[in-house]
């Protein structure tokens, strides 16, 4: 049977490859600016990601698959180099790899017993929302 922890890897596997073939769009659309503020934005994200899989499993387990996830965005960024998507498909991509940001940190920020810490969620938010406009 597939425990929990599992499921979230492979998940978080598939999640890490998009975010690696959105790569290869950032620099072709925007150019180094804009790839690089990409990455600034994502490496953000995966520091919260890491942090709330230690929350929430242990840290041993956290540190094997952080080489999966290493690899996936690795994986990722090839494909896009190899396999260049049609614009309209790549646009549902992007629009459902941003949806996946908003659910994975609303689901762990806005718990019930977190709703104390909701400045401080408010002002990452924002100051999210300013680095990804400014790509």
């Amino acid at each position: 049977m597939i425990n929990h922890f599992r499921i979230i890897v492979v998940v978080y596997f598939f999640y890490n490859f998009l975010v690696g073939y959105v790569l290869s769009f950032q620099w072709g659309v925007g150019g180094g600016r804009s790839l690089f503020l990409y990455v600034l934005a994502m490496s953000f994200h995966f520091l919260f990601v890491g942090y709330m899989l230690g929350r929430h499993h242990s840290e041993h387990k956290v540190i094997q698959v952080r080489w999966y996830f290493a690899a996936a965005l690795s994986l990722g960024w090839l494909a896009s180099l190899v396999r260049e998507l049609r614009p309209e498909f790549l646009a549902s991509l992007l629009a459902l790899l941003a949806g996946a940001m908003i659910v994975i940190t609303l689901k762990e920020e806005l718990r019930d017993e977190t709703l104390d810490e909701f400045f401080t969620f408010a002002l990452g938010a924002f100051l999210y929302t300013i680095l990804l406009m400014r790509i």
